[in-house]
């Protein structure tokens, strides 16, 4: 809870697990869907990895759609705000003290500003960071400080500017793929609902949010068909086509490959109808 403008501010989310080791808190969050956090800060800089769901990190002018596999940083005391997807999200966050932050930046002055990053390399970083968080609770935190420092290594790897202000049509362009997403969208298709060529298309949408189109859409089916398996006891070649995959092995496929797990794994794992 922090203090903004006289008012008192509740930062929502359901903390499943928390450890600490050195300079870094782990936190691991559930946050509810549809829910909205007010503009607000934090005292410590922090690192974000995506577990589940999706949500919006604002720092104005800039906004970072935020995805599983994806890293994101956020300086200390930087104001911004929050917006969790229709699935809600989990969330891992690394908080660093001023300490850790401040031998980073030693070796670079990029973690001043908000980034974001998602790569072959920084997916695989991520996921064995998780992987250490997940599967070896009470033993994994000099692994884990190891790996966060190849992390802050990548990110400091970056050289390009802040991205210039988020367009509005872009707004559209997500919308429209979050109402069509089990069709056979093209990037031409969605370039012409906008107006622009679909080369610019796809380089404002990777710059701003940091994947390409086509893996957004995938995300969104697997999101959709994880809801599916959760929480209804539809067929799974049912669930695959209404999902938007042109067949059930490429369903398959796909959700081991985004998940871990094939769907039928995924579904007596989490039990339907939950």
């Amino acid at each position: 809870m922090v203090e903004k403008s006289g008012e008192l501010v509740t930062i929502q989310g359901a903390v499943q697990r928390k450890a600490e080791v050195a300079d870094i808190v782990m936190t691991e969050t559930w946050y509810r869907p549809n829910t909205r956090l007010s503009p607000h800060t934090h005292e410590h800089g922090c690192f974000g990895f995506i577990l589940e769901g999706e949500y919006v990190e604002g720092f104005w002018p800039l906004e970072f759609v935020c995805h599983p596999r994806m890293v994101v940083f956020r300086p200390p005391l930087i104001e911004h705000r929050n917006a969790i997807g229709d699935q809600g999200a989990r969330a891992l966050f690394l908080e660093v003290s001023d300490r850790w932050l401040n031998h980073v930046r030693e070796y670079s002055p990029i973690l001043v500003r908000p980034s974001v990053l998602q790569s072959g390399h920084i997916s695989a970083l991520a996921a064995a960071l998780c992987r250490q968080w997940t599967e070896r609770p009470g033993g994994a935190q000099l692994a884990i400080e190891g790996l966060l420092y190849e992390v802050a290594a990548e990110l400091c790897r970056q050289e390009t500017e802040l991205p210039e202000r988020r367009p509005r049509w872009l707004d559209n362009v997500v919308e429209l793929m979050r109402a069509r997403f089990n069709e056979p969208l093209r990037l031409s298709d969605i370039a012409r609902e906008v107006g622009f060529h679909p080369v610019h298309v796809a380089r404002v949408f990777r710059r701003h949010c940091g994947m390409a189109i086509s893996d957004f859409i995938r995300q969104l089916r697997v999101d959709y068909a994880r809801e599916r398996l959760r929480r209804t006891d539809m067929p799974l070649v049912d669930i695959g086509l209404s999902a938007g995959f042109p067949s059930q092995a490429h369903f398959s496929t796909t959700f081991k490959r985004e998940t871990g797990l094939t769907p039928g794994q995924y579904r007596r794992a989490n039990g339907a109808n939950r």
